[in-house]
């Protein structure tokens, strides 16, 4: 965004909305891996990183959040207005089925 912040690369496409709004401060939206992660919840109940697939990835997004307590609402895989263990358990039963 210009105003000379540097964050990860990795960073992009990584579930996490990252347009200069959030803590971080980063706005990474210019590039086409992040638009996925400012959008709204994907189609594909539990693909969290918005690629398609429901797998490992997204697993581990989904703990990612939930130890750093900065879950979005597409996080919540069961409904109940929280991130926590029961949502990585849907997400577990949602890649196993």
């Amino acid at each position: 965004n210009g105003d000379g912040d540097c964050c990860p690369e990795s960073w992009i496409g990584d579930g996490w909305c990252d347009d200069g709004e959030l803590s971080t401060g980063c706005n990474l939206i210019c590039y086409e891996g992040e638009l996925s992660d400012c959008n709204e919840c994907s189609e594909n109940e539990g693909d969290l990183n918005s690629d398609n697939e429901v797998n490992i990835q997204d697993v581990v997004i989904l703990i990612d959040c939930i130890l750093d307590n900065n879950c979005s609402e597409c996080s919540d895989i069961n409904t109940d207005g929280i991130a926590n263990i029961l949502d990585v358990i849907n997400l577990i039963n949602i890649i196993l089925n």
